[in-house]
């Protein structure tokens, strides 16, 4: 397999390098979030991230992906088991389809509701 250092994608390019994907690899030492990382579960395409991604612990818990320490060794190693079992992969991609179902905008707004409701937030008034 080859691999690409893609570097800022958008529109037709970044849908046409996840089509194509096998793994996506978010390997930042300081990440808050990782959008690209629900980007690619989103399309069943597994994940490598290192511990520094926010979504890091989720997909570990869920095993939608690969989490490893930011080191060159342990990237390496995990890159090295990821690449080498496509039915791990494969596994993964279907896990990532359903994890992503708990980022769509209806999910997280029925779920900031139910926050809104518990704080008690008072309503405007006319």
């Amino acid at each position: 397999g080859r691999v690409i250092f893609a570097g800022w994608l958008e529109g037709e390019r970044k849908e046409a390098a996840l089509r194509g994907a096998s793994l996506l690899a978010l390997t930042s030492f300081q990440e808050n979030f990782g959008l690209c990382v629900v980007e690619a579960l989103a399309r069943g395409v597994p994940v490598l991230l290192s511990e520094q991604v926010g979504l890091a612990p989720e997909v570990a818990a869920d095993n939608a992906g690969w989490v490893s320490a930011a080191t060159t060794k342990d990237l390496a190693r995990s890159l090295t088991q990821a690449m080498s079992d496509e039915g791990a992969r494969r596994e993964k991609g279907a896990v990532g389809l359903e994890f992503v179902k708990r980022y769509h905008w209806s999910n997280i707004a029925q779920e900031l509701l139910v926050l809104y409701r518990r704080l008690k937030v008072p309503t405007q008034q006319a």
